[in-house]
């Protein structure tokens, strides 16, 4: 959604009131563009699917929603029983991968990209990595949101980021910490649902 579809939209409707207008096809083609970037947004502020079903089906979505807009392989593999986590880890998560996923699709020009998340040793790995033309990741820090807010996310959930990156090859590691309470009450959590049933 942009600011030229809203103004289009908006001189349809003075048009209309006024008695001068756009071509309706124009206006339409406007109207769906905006309402298609409002869906975007709101799915954007939190998917719910990551609520419905958890972290790996939301990142199967993220990538299914890459490979729908541009011409690149991608791949999830999935180590390790991976147990849900509380909603604020999941969530940024989501966001660092969605975010490493864009910076592929704006930037890098990579045919493929890999995502992996394990658990082990009481931390859950995330794991992105393509074969696009990569970049020096300390001179763009600085002035690219998308990094910054990377790092502000990892931050604010106590985990680390790391970022290496070379000509056909970079990696984006996002490493958390999880509490041994915060497992076992999610699993407990879940056995809880399963004895219900």
């Amino acid at each position: 959604m942009g600011v030229q579809d809203l103004a289009t939209v908006k001189a349809g409707l003075e048009g209309g009131i006024g008695g001068r207008g756009l071509a309706p096809n124009v206006i339409d083609q406007a109207r769906q563009r905006c309402i298609d970037g409002v869906r975007r947004m709101c799915a954007d502020l939190r998917p719910s699917l990551l609520d419905d079903l958890g972290l790996v089906p939301a990142l199967e979505w993220l990538l299914a929603e890459l490979e729908g807009r541009v011409d690149i392989h991608t791949s999830l593999v999935v180590d390790g029983k991976l147990e849900r986590l509380d909603p604020e880890r999941e969530l940024a998560i989501f966001r660092i991968a969605q975010e490493a996923l864009r910076n592929v699709e704006r930037h890098a020009r990579a045919r493929n990209v890999w995502v992996r998340l394990a658990c082990e040793n009481g931390e859950v790995k995330l794991t992105v990595e393509d074969d696009g033309q990569g970049f020096i990741p300390g001179a763009v820090r600085n002035g690219c949101l998308g990094l910054t807010g990377m790092t502000e996310r990892a931050r604010l959930i106590a985990a680390s980021l790391q970022i290496e990156s070379r000509p056909g090859h970079t990696v984006v590691q996002l490493l958390v910490p999880v509490p041994k309470a915060l497992a076992s009450d999610a699993g407990s959590a879940e056995e809880r649902v399963l004895s219900a049933l």
